[in-house]
């Protein structure tokens, strides 16, 4: 079964509500790192913007959904569920993606984010015109395998496709860079992006980034691998 991608961009009531959310997640993740096995990311993320001081990101990932079933059977994680439907906590309207899966092995993650204090995060909503994804699955290939292969300061790269009904000209690519200038200055300029831009650019009816910074969590397990 193939992994289980949570992608969640929320808007809380104020800069302290935010913070003991990031309070929550950061337990549930620490928790997570020690007693689930199918829990492999579990991490949130704050806007580079500090003048957004009500918005948070959270990025989970599952071995499967059996991992995701389990986790969120968890007392803990019930009593968060609670509080989020309490009507004191969010505001607006959620961007909830809870069933994304990584494009075949189009993902890597490097055991040296474990120890990276300040990664620069990117996380690009693609939709394609039909028939677009498939177009631009070996160029996406490409990227990743260069990432994988020749990129070290690019500590992880995914790219998931989102399993939900009428989603399928959709495409996120889940990004961690050792820094901002990594991204631009090596990821960007590396021929398989310049490749992908060139003969994919046509075929997108619109890309969206996010650009984020670690507030808490896990995002590399064991050896760091997956």
């Amino acid at each position: 079964m193939p992994n289980r991608v949570i992608f969640c961009q929320l808007f809380t009531k104020s800069k302290e509500v935010r913070e003991e959310f990031i309070q929550k997640l950061n337990k549930a993740g620490q928790d997570a790192k020690k007693n689930e096995p199918g829990t492999l990311k579990y991490a949130c993320f704050l806007p580079v913007d500090d003048a957004d001081e009500t918005t948070l990101y959270v990025i989970e990932e599952y071995t499967g959904d059996e991992a995701f079933d389990t986790h969120m059977a968890l007392p803990e994680v019930q009593d968060m569920v609670k509080w989020l439907g309490t009507g004191t906590v969010l505001s607006g309207e959620m961007k909830v993606k809870m069933n994304l899966t990584y494009v075949d092995d189009f993902f890597f993650t490097r055991p040296e984010l474990k120890n990276t204090k300040d990664p620069f995060v990117a996380v690009a909503e693609i939709e394609y015109k039909p028939g677009g994804v498939a177009e631009s699955i070996p160029y996406w290939k490409a990227v990743v395998e260069e990432g994988r292969n020749n990129e070290p300061g690019t500590l992880m790269y995914g790219i998931a496709k989102d399993k939900d009904p009428g989603n399928e000209n959709m495409l996120y690519a889940l990004e961690i860079y050792e820094s901002k200038d990594y991204l631009y200055d090596v990821h960007v300029k590396s021929s398989a992006i310049q490749n992908s831009i060139a003969n994919t650019k046509h075929l997108r009816n619109s890309l969206k980034h996010h650009f984020l910074k670690l507030a808490g969590g896990i995002l590399v397990k064991g050896n760091g691998t997956f």
